[in-house]
């Protein structure tokens, strides 16, 4: 479901076939409450939505690349929700 949220491909390079070659990068990490990404949750829905929209949706090479220094995040994504 949070894959549809977020719209269904790579912010950076609009990969869209596998899920499991997915991340969500927290775009900024000091608002990180929890990972997504944690088997067992059991948040709210509105919980989990609300940590999604801190993220940008990425395959996990992009996301790499974004920690490397290697691709950016772009300016849109960076909005307040």
């Amino acid at each position: 479901m949070v894959i549809e949220y977020k719209g269904g491909k790579c912010l950076l390079c609009g990969y869209n076939r596998y899920a499991g070659a997915f991340d969500l990068y927290h775009v900024d990490g000091t608002t990180k409450e929890f990972g997504l990404s944690s088997r067992g949750l059991t948040r709210s829905w509105k919980k989990l939505w609300a940590e999604a929209d801190k993220c940008i949706f990425v395959r996990a090479n992009c996301h790499r690349e974004i920690h490397g220094g290697v691709a950016k995040v772009p300016k849109s994504s960076l909005k307040n929700k």
